[in-house]
């Protein structure tokens, strides 16, 4: 034994745990042995990396470092490490979990994984199991050890955050009888004490395997760089070692619940008789795993609440435990059978719209089942999407639920963490994405969410801990997520993404994508180690006090996870007077194709450019900026369908979301309940220690267009004997839907060499007041009538072959004969004036576009989208 140093252990931390506080399983009693306990050997294991984001670990025979991990016949497969904080107690729990194969040729009975003191050469610090325990840095951190403590595996909660052992993870079993064993080690080190406390495995056939998982928990230094960074644990596996002389009788434990079977809402009382010859200090209830009381006194007995969402056979346990720390269980079971079913048993109301690919376009005749949050062991209510995409719970208790959509053809969709507070509607905006391959795995990919304890000089987290509901934030969200071992391998992602939520007091879903952490655009080889988003800031964007942060994943199938989580946004700053924001407007967009994100060329830079995600319909509202933001907390965007209202919040800023260049703030509608063919009215709303509106706008802010699809008609798709100078027409769209002109660009070229070989100047239709007129674009205001043919009954648009020379009065140069030649409209869209009936001027803008097409530098789209969806017809000329 040396001067003191510290253990630190290692494990995968469970985050999907259930129930409502800290459990304490009981530990079965350990009987005597028949036989003597057989010592097989010494071992060490080594652990590094423990307070940071990728521990690992090995366990080697002792003396032989960093050899293969078979040991006197047992193989030890390293299988998860992790770490988890808990800040209220300033304690970290730490676990380590191996694969241990019996290659033994022969049974253990009871196989004990226990801790051991040694002396001599390379000897444990001070009296502990531990040894070379360093700082990040390697300098010694032998000054901890005698502050760890080893113990039960824990894991979190996620209900109420708080650590509790997990029953499902190897126990620390105490009071072994150590005292007569030898346990042979390395030369030139002796044993100098085998501890009375160990991990205790099941008992394992010859061949078999079976997961053990060492853990411990540390109080935690003021900085994590201060915690120990590694270290190694000497200990011996000892089978079937016997308990020491003294009590080890459990208590009796009978348990009973009245009533047996409850068919209304009410409550049950649980009633535990129990005794032991030494007394019973306390009787923990249990509802299968889920700890609903402690009772110390006697008569013992707890009072437990059950809703219609509750409805099934319960495992009711008591577990008595006497001064010996003996435990013994009664078992009961009591029968829920609450009428009416789980609808309609509770104040709350969830409604969720379910958009397809990245686009406004509904996804119908979806299945969506709800489930309690983290128990997917019961379906709680079940429906089916609507024609308009959307799926309404009402009369739900309340709580935080899961929602799984799934359809045949289309890749996962879950909603992990929607809450239902009751006068609280809230209205969802989910995605469901086309699968790309339909019979893969529908599995969405589940991620670990997790926020800094503290922030350095930096702005860098110093530690993670775990995101829970109800964190508090100042300033900004610091956020960060990765995969889990949970995930079906191998699982590949696209993206996390990271946004804020807010709803409104109709329930409205509001959000600003903050963060798109570009995990392989396409442009990587996909990776296990890319997983990662690292950490993350979120700008508040205007908001404060209770919102939601949403976490969603997307994986190379498009399976899609989204993650909501409650937290509190604390601002610095002052609120004061405000004024009401001034030169709103606002233009709608609409895309013909499915937006997917998309990204830059290859390089180092592989960030998506500004693409609206989640609808090919949304809104680009602005505004001024206000001469003085003193005072200002932020702004809040508002809409309605007729003037006087009533105007519901659809998105929300900050100064952030402010151009210092033009002093014009910016937001986006990107809401599901975005219709085309509707009028909508804008206003932006300032809020302070008061609120200030804007005015009411006299006409429509805009009017969302149908998706522009032009069709074209001659020549026809492989057409053949095509005249040399031919007449190309299309038909379009546009005027039905509401347009008050449209643009196109049509190019003719050569299939195979794909040569340029007529373009025509670009050209603009227009309908104001019952009458069109075909103009050029831009400076080229010529009338095209006299070349260009628009028949408004059919819709119908005819352009001669070489107009740029048809216009000028010179013979236009011709097709060559008995060639392939392929056609297309290069660059079409149609647009809306804010009123219909008069020119285009500063106070007539275009308030509304539909893209077919947008290929070039100059972008329609904001954000550099291109838009390139046109259809090309094929045709051959006459000999």
């Amino acid at each position: 034994m040396t001067s003191p140093r510290v253990l630190v252990l290692l494990g995968l931390l469970a985050l999907a745990a259930c129930g409502p506080g800290p459990v304490t399983p009981p530990q079965p009693p350990v009987t005597a042995p028949v036989t003597e306990p057989r010592p097989l050997g010494l071992y060490e294991l080594s652990l590094t990396g423990l307070n940071g984001p990728s521990p690992a670990g090995v366990i080697v025979r002792a003396g032989l470092r960093g050899q293969a991990a078979e040991v006197q016949g047992l193989q030890f497969t390293p299988m998860s490490f992790g770490t988890y904080t808990d800040e209220t107690a300033r304690v970290r729990y730490l676990r380590a979990s191996f694969r241990v194969t019996n290659g033994s040729g022969q049974a253990l009975t009871r196989p004990v994984f226990v801790p051991v003191d040694t002396d001599g050469q390379d000897a444990t610090t001070g009296t502990t199991p531990f040894k070379g325990v360093q700082y990040f840095d390697g300098s010694d951190a032998s000054g901890h050890a005698a502050r760890l403590t080893l113990d039960t595996p824990h894991r979190l909660n996620s209900l109420t955050g708080t650590p509790e052992v997990d029953p499902d993870a190897t126990p620390l079993v105490r009071g072994l009888d150590t005292r007569g064993l030898v346990v042979t080690a390395p030369a030139g080190t002796t044993v100098t004490r085998v501890f009375e406390e160990g991990w205790q495995g099941r008992s394992v056939a010859a061949g078999g395997e079976q997961i053990v998982t060492f853990a411990t928990r540390i109080p935690m230094a003021a900085a994590a760089s201060q915690d120990p960074f590694r270290f190694r644990l000497v200990f011996a596996v000892i089978d079937d070692p016997a308990l020491q002389g003294g009590d080890s009788a459990a208590p009796t434990v009978q348990v009973q619940a009245t009533p047996a079977t409850l068919t209304a809402a009410g409550t049950v009382t649980l009633q535990a008789d129990a005794s032991d010859d030494q007394g019973v200090t306390k009787v923990d209830f249990y509802d299968g795993e889920v700890l609903l009381g402690t009772d110390r006194e006697a008569p013992f007995e707890w009072t437990a609440a059950y809703t219609a969402a509750d409805n099934g056979e319960r495992r009711i346990r008591a577990v008595a435990t006497d001064p010996s720390g003996n435990a013994g269980e009664g078992r009961t079971t009591l029968t829920v059978a609450i009428a009416p079913p789980f609808l309609g048993s509770g104040p709350a109301t969830l409604t969720a719209d379910l958009v397809r690919s990245n686009r406004g376009e509904a996804v119908t005749g979806s299945s969506v089942r709800l489930y309690r949050s983290g128990d997917r062991s019961r379906v709680l209510a079940e429906a089916q999407t609507d024609m308009s995409g959307a799926v309404q719970f009402s009369a739900i208790p309340e709580g935080t639920y899961d929602l799984v959509f799934s359809k045949a053809g289309a890749a996962g969709s879950e909603v992990l963490g929607a809450v239902a507070t009751a006068g609280q509607p809230r209205r969802l905006k989910v995605a469901q994405f086309d699968a790309q391959n339909p019979t893969a795995d529908t599995a969405v990919p589940q991620l670990a969410l997790l926020t800094p304890t503290a922030l350095d000089s930096q702005g860098r987290a110093a530690d993670w801990k775990a995101l829970t509901p109800g964190t508090v934030m100042n300033g900004a969200a610091q956020l960060r997520a990765y995969t889990t071992a949970a995930n079906t391998a191998p699982l590949l992602l696209k993206y996390l993404m990271f946004s804020l939520v807010s709803f409104d007091a109709s329930g409205q879903m509001a959000e600003l994508r903050g963060a798109l952490t570009s995990i392989d655009p396409g442009h990587v080889t996909p990776g296990p180690d890319s997983q990662d988003s690292g950490q993350v800031t979120l700008d508040p964007a205007g908001l404060s006090g209770d919102v939601f942060v949403q976490v969603s994943a997307l994986d190379f199938n498009n399976n899609r996870s989204a993650y909501l989580v409650p937290v509190r946004l604390e601002r610095a700053g002052t609120p004061g007077t405000v004024s009401a924001p001034t030169g709103v407007s606002a233009v709608g967009y609409t895309l013909s194709e499915r937006l997917n994100y998309i990204y830059r060329a290859p390089g180092t830079d592989l960030t998506p450019q500004g693409a609206r995600p989640d609808s090919n319909s949304w809104v680009s509202v602005s505004w001024d900026q206000p001469a003085s933001t003193d005072g200002l907390t932020g702004f809040r965007v508002l809409r309605a369908t007729a003037k006087e209202g009533p105007y519901v919040e659809v998105a929300f800023a900050g100064t952030a979301q402010c151009s210092a260049a033009t002093r014009r703030c910016t937001a986006s509608d990107n809401t599901a309940t975005l219709e085309v063919g509707q009028d909508y009215y804008y206003r932006v709303k300032a809020l302070g220690t008061d609120e200030a509106v804007s005015a009411a706008p006299d006409r429509p802010s805009t009017h969302l267009l149908p998706p522009f699809a032009p069709q074209l008609l001659t020549p026809g798709p492989d057409q053949t004997d095509v005249d040399l100078l031919p007449t190309y027409a299309f038909k379009t769209n546009a005027f039905a839907g509401g347009a008050t002109g449209l643009r196109v660009d049509l190019r003719v070229s050569d299939t195979f060499t794909a040569a340029v070989n007529s373009d025509a100047p670009p050209l603009r239709v227009l309908r104001q007041n019952g009458t069109f007129s075909v103009t050029g674009v831009g400076t080229d205001t010529r009338d095209y009538s006299r070349w260009v043919t628009y028949d408004a009954a059919t819709d119908t648009l005819k352009v001669p072959h070489d107009l740029t020379r048809v216009r000028s009065g010179l013979t236009p140069v011709a097709l060559q004969a008995n060639r392939r030649y392929s056609w297309l409209l290069h660059r079409a869209y149609a647009y809306r004036l804010q009123d219909p009936t008069q020119p285009e001027s500063a106070t007539n803008p275009v308030v509304a576009y539909a893209v077919y097409s947008d290929p070039d530098t100059t972008k329609v789209v904001p954000g550099g989208v291109t838009q390139s969806v046109s259809a090309v017809h094929h045709f051959i000329t006459r000999p």
